[in-house]
C-alpha cells in the first residue's frame, strides 16, 4: 500500500512543500479506496475493447458506460467525424478511483491529442471541427495501471454541436432508430428535412461500423419520415446506418454520421450458404460513345517516347462506336521501339464499395490473323478518381489491377486455343480492393484499356467492342489450396537481380526465418533499381488451372523504408500461367498513395480466373507467382519482405 502512494508523490508535477502535502493526503485517500479498487470486478458490456479490432463504436449523442475492471485496462472507441462539422468529446460521471486520460488519434493512430488534467473523479473532453470525413479512434485509461475494479466507472459520448450549414444534413436527417418484434426488422426514423431542393434520400447499411456501406435504397423520396428496413437483417444483429440527401442535378450533401439498431433474439436455424450474387454496374456496349476517352491527349499519334524501361510509339487511337487502336510506326522509325496507347472511362460510373470483387467483361477483336503478330492487351480496373485530368495526383490511381492477356503471345508449338483474333472474344478479369473506406478520396473504380506492341513483328488493329462491369461479396476465404512461407514451399522460389544490359539497377534478394525481402537503395537518375523472387518452373509449380475456377492469392507483406527515404518503391504481385499468356498482377505504388504500402504483415489479394481454355500441354497450365520491387525515386528505398502466400479457389459467380 505504501509503495502505491508513494508512485502517486512521484507522478505529481506539482511542486512546493503545500502541494506536496495536499498531493500526500489525496494520495492516501486513494489508499484508503484500495482495498476496492485492487480487485477485478466484472467486465463492462463493452468488453473486450482493448485494440483497434475491438474497438466499441462512438455514435452521436449515444453515451456508453465502461469500467477500467482489471489492472492495466484500457477501453477503445472508434468513432467517426462529418467534414465542416464540430463535435465534443467527453469523458462525465467519473468515479472516484478514476483518473481518465485520453489519446485521440486519426485511423492510423497518427496521435492529434493527449489529455489529463490528474484529477481523480473528474472528466475530460476534446472539442474539435472536423476538417475531412473520417473515422478515429480514442484511448482510454487510468493513469495509474495499478488502479482497477471498484469506483473506476465513467461514461463517454460524442457529441454534435454544429453542421456546416446548407451543405450536409447533420443531425436533422435523423433522430432515432426502433425496433420491432419481428426479428428481421428495424424501423428507421427521421424527421422531415429542410435542405433546400431535396430530390431524395440514399440510405447506406453495413454490420461493420467502420466500413463496408452498401446502397439498399437510392430513391427515397424526400417527405418519407419513417422507413422498413426488413431486407436480409439478421437476429440478434447490430447494423449501422448512414443517410445521405440528394439535390439535382447531381449534388450529394454530407451523410448524418452513422445511427444503429439491433434486431431481436431468435433462435438460429441452419441456412445453406447462397451463392455470391452478382450485381451488374455498367454495361458500355459502345465504349468510344459512353465516356471512354484517351489520355495522352498531349502526345499525337505517333510520338516517340523513350522511358528508362523501354521505347514506343503512340498508337493511332480512333472512336467508330467502339475504340480502335492500330500500330503508328512512322518512317524512318525506331526498330527497338513498339507501339503503346491507353483508353480510359475517366467517369464515376464504376463506384467503389469496399469488400467487393469487381469484374470487367472486354470483349476484344484484332484484325491480324496471324496469331503472333497480333498486339498485345492489357485490360485494368483501379481504385482512384480519375475524372480531374488536369490533376496529376488523380491520373494514376493508388492501387491496380492488370489482367494481362497478351493476344499477341501465343506459343508456336501449343498454341493458345483461347486466342480468338479475327472473332470477337471476351475476357475476364477480376479485381479486389482492399478496404479504402479511410480514405475519402477513393470513390470510383476506373478501367483503362491499353494496346501494346512489343516489337516490329506486332502490327494490326485491335478493336475494344464492349466492356460490362459486375461486382460481388467478397467471398470468405475457405480452406488454401497452397501456402508459401519459410516453413513451407519458399525454398523453391528464385530471385532475379542481373538483367543485363536493361536500365534496372542492383537491387538485392534475400530469405530468412521472415520470409523473401527485396531491398533497393535510393534510385539514381539514370537508374531504376528493380528485383524479383519468382516460382515459375513448371516441375517446381504444385498447382495448374483448373475449369471454371476463381483463384485468390493472398500476399502478406512487410516493408521497412531505408533511413531518409519515404517509402519502399513500388511492388508488384503477379499470378499468371507458365508462358505468361494469362495472368493477374496488382500494384502497389508509393508515388501516389503511401497510406497504401505495407506495414506489418499487410494482406493484398490478386483475383484470376481460369483461361477460357486449357493448353494441351498440362505445363503451360501452371499457376506461376512472382514477386518484384523497384524504386523510382531517390526517396524510395528500403526492405520489402513476402510473408507468406496462400492461393484460395471458388466457384465463378
Amino acid at each position: 500500500m505504501r509503495d502505491f502512494c508513494i508512485l502517486k508523490i512521484a507522478n505529481s508535477a506539482e511542486g512546493g512543500i503545500a502541494k506536496l502535502f495536499k498531493i500526500f493526503l489525496y494520495s492516501a485517500l486513494i489508499c484508503c479506496w484500495a482495498g476496492f479498487c485492487l480487485a477485478d470486478t466484472a467486465p463492462d458490456g463493452n468488453e473486450p475493447d482493448d485494440s483497434i479490432a475491438q474497438a466499441t463504436p462512438l455514435i452521436v449523442d449515444e453515451p456508453t458506460t465502461h469500467t477500467f475492471h482489471k489492472k492495466g485496462d484500457w477501453d477503445i472507441h472508434i468513432f467517426q467525424m462529418l467534414k465542416d462539422h464540430e463535435y465534443e468529446l467527453e469523458v462525465y460521471d467519473v468515479q472516484p478511483n478514476a483518473d481518465i486520460v485520453m489519446r485521440i488519434g486519426r485511423h492510423n493512430w497518427d496521435l492529434i491529442e493527449w489529455i489529463n488534467e490528474n484529477r481523480y473523479g473528474e472528466g475530460e473532453s476534446y472539442t474539435t471541427k472536423s476538417v475531412s470525413t473520417n473515422f478515429f479512434y480514442v484511448q482510454i485509461h487510468n493513469f495509474d495501471p495499478n488502479v482497477y475494479g471498484d469506483q473506476t466507472g465513467y461514461k463517454i459520448e460524442l457529441k454534435l454541436i454544429s453542421g456546416k450549414n446548407g451543405s450536409g444534413p447533420g443531425k436533422v436527417i435523423w433522430s432515432g432508430l426502433y425496433e420491432d418484434t419481428r426479428q428481421n426488422y428495424l424501423l428507421l426514423l427521421w424527421p422531415q428535412s429542410t435542405l433546400p431542393g431535396l430530390s431524395k434520400y440514399i440510405l447506406e447499411r453495413s454490420m461493420d461500423f467502420s466500413g463496408g456501406y452498401q446502397r439498399i435504397n437510392s430513391n427515397i423520396n424526400p417527405s418519407t419520415v419513417l422507413y422498413e428496413d426488413g431486407k436480409n437483417l439478421r437476429p440478434n444483429s447490430t447494423y449501422y446506418y448512414q443517410v445521405k440527401a440528394y439535390k439535382e442535378p447531381g449534388y450529394t450533401y454530407d451523410h448524418t454520421g452513422i445511427f444503429r439498431g439491433t434486431t431481436i433474439l431468435s433462435t438460429p436455424t441452419p441456412t445453406p450458404t447462397p451463392k455470391e450474387k452478382v450485381v451488374r454496374i455498367i454495361d458500355y456496349d459502345c465504349p468510344g460513345n459512353q465516356g471512354w476517352k484517351r489520355p495522352e491527349d498531349n502526345n499525337p499519334d505517333g510520338t516517340y517516347i523513350a522511358a528508362a524501361d523501354g521505347a514506343f510509339y503512340i498508337a493511332t487511337r480512333r472512336v467508330d462506336g467502339c475504340l480502335i487502336s492500330s500500330t503508328h510506326y512512322p518512317t524512318p522509325r525506331n526498330t527497338n521501339a513498339g507501339c503503346w496507347g491507353r483508353w480510359r472511362n475517366l467517369s464515376t460510373d464504376v463506384p467503389y464499395v469496399p469488400n467487393n470483387v469487381y469484374r470487367a467483361k472486354y470483349t476484344i477483336r484484332s484484325s491480324q490473323a496471324e496469331k503472333g503478330k497480333v498486339p498485345s492487351t492489357r485490360m485494368l480496373m483501379q481504385c482512384g478518381d480519375s475524372v480531374d485530368e488536369a490533376s496529376p495526383a488523380n491520373l494514376e490511381p493508388n492501387l491496380a489491377v492488370a489482367g494481362g492477356l497478351h493476344l499477341s503471345k501465343g506459343v508456336q508449338e501449343d498454341p493458345a486455343p483461347f486466342i480468338n483474333t479475327i472473332e470477337p472474344a471476351t475476357f475476364n478479369i477480376y479485381f479486389g480492393p482492399p478496404n479504402l473506406t479511410s480514405n475519402t478520396d477513393i470513390t470510383n473504380v476506373t478501367l483503362i484499356y491499353e494496346y501494346i506492341a512489343f516489337s516490329a513483328e506486332e502490327e494490326g488493329t485491335n478493336y475494344l467492342e464492349q466492356v460490362i462491369v459486375e461486382r460481388f461479396q467478397t467471398p470468405p476465404k475457405n480452406t488454401p489450396l497452397r501456402t508459401f512461407n519459410s516453413d513451407s514451399g519458399f525454398g523453391a522460389w528464385e530471385p532475379v537481380t542481373n538483367f543485363g544490359s536493361t536500365p534496372f539497377g542492383p537491387a538485392t534478394c534475400t530469405s530468412d526465418a521472415n520470409g523473401l525481402t527485396i531491398t533497393t537503395p535510393a534510385a539514381t537518375a539514370t537508374l531504376i533499381n528493380y528485383a524479383l523472387w519468382r516460382l515459375v518452373e513448371p516441375a517446381k509449380c504444385p498447382d495448374s488451372f483448373e475449369p471454371s475456377r476463381l483463384y485468390r492469392a493472398v500476399y502478406t507483406l512487410s516493408s521497412t523504408p531505408a533511413t531518409g527515404a519515404a517509402s519502399v518503391g513500388k511492388i508488384r504481385l503477379v499470378n499468371s500461367n507458365y508462358v505468361g499468356s494469362w495472368g493477374s498482377e496488382i500494384e502497389i505504388d508509393p508515388s501516389v498513395w503511401k497510406s497504401q504500402m505495407p506495414g506489418d504483415r499487410t494482406e493484398y489479394s490478386v483475383w484470376f480466373e481460369t483461361m477460357p481454355a486449357l493448353y494441351a500441354n498440362s505445363d503451360f497450365n501452371k499457376i506461376t507467382y512472382q514477386f518484384d520491387v523497384s524504386d523510382g525515386s531517390s526517396d524510395q528505398a528500403g526492405d520489402t519482405t513476402l510473408n507468406e502466400v496462400s492461393l484460395y479457389s471458388y466457384p465463378i459467380p
